[in-house]
């Protein structure tokens, strides 16, 4: 039996300027499942501030735009934990970052998850290169403003953070790489963090293939517990691809 329920992506969690967090996007498609693990395609650039359908049964969600496919999700085998990066390297790797480079040469600096134009209300996660090579790490800990109201951080928001790190570490690794987008995501949650936990945030290379680049991603307590992983592909836009991807953004 399909369900149907209405949601929208507040401009908060954009990604782009004028479209949604890739992550928050898949995780609000995936969260109806209930799966332990999901993976979300998307087909469009997220809308934001405006009512999009989501239709879903045990084996599938769909966002729509109207009649639109944005993106679909379906259950999955969970994506590998990936390497373990301490509390230690995570905060050195954090502290030795050249926030004014980084910002200076950010695609998108308004990005929910990894904008460094964005204050309190945006994650600003920005991951640093570690001692192991294509890996990259960073700490967090979750304001207010992530909490689903009951003291953990939201669904859809933990997919977010799983999301830029995965990206990162391919456009930190290749300074020539240009604007890459999200097309495809598959996540495991196995226990969404508790406001304010200190969590570590790492993110590293996979694959390179033609214009797709895969990497990982995973959110681990100081201690190494594993708290959620993702697996990602990204796609290099090349120059027409980012005209028309701006002006779907832009609903145009």
């Amino acid at each position: 039996m399909t369900s149907e329920t209405t949601i929208s992506i507040p401009s908060r969690f954009r990604g782009p300027p004028f479209s949604a967090n890739g992550g928050y996007a898949c995780g609000s498609t995936a969260q109806p499942l209930g799966a332990v693990a999901a993976e979300a395609t998307l087909n469009l650039p997220p809308p934001l501030d405006r009512p999009l359908t989501l239709k879903y049964d045990a084996d599938q969600s769909t966002l729509f735009d109207g009649d639109s496919v944005v993106a679909v999700a379906r259950p999955v085998d969970p994506p590998d934990e990936g390497p373990v990066v301490s509390l230690q390297e995570a905060k050195e790797a954090g502290s030795a970052l050249d926030l004014d480079h980084y910002s200076a040469n950010h695609a998108y600096p308004g990005c929910f998850t990894c904008g460094p134009g964005r204050d309190a209300d945006g994650l600003r996660l920005f991951p640093a290169p570690t001692s192991a090579p294509g890996v990259f790490a960073t700490v967090w800990s979750s304001g207010e403003n992530t909490s689903d109201g009951t003291g953990s951080v939201d669904y859809p928001v933990v997919w977010a953070a799983l999301d830029c790190p995965s990206g990162l570490s391919w456009l930190s690794s290749d300074a020539d790489l240009g604007p890459v987008v999200l097309g495809r995501m598959a996540a495991v949650i196995r226990r969404r963090p508790p406001v304010g936990e200190t969590v570590v945030v790492a993110g590293w290379t996979k694959e390179a293939s033609g214009r797709k680049r895969t990497a990982g991603s995973s959110l681990r307590t100081p201690d190494g517990e594993l708290l959620a992983a993702a697996h990602a592909t990204w796609i290099v836009l090349t120059d027409e691809q980012r005209a028309a991807f701006q002006a779907a953004s832009r609903g145009a």
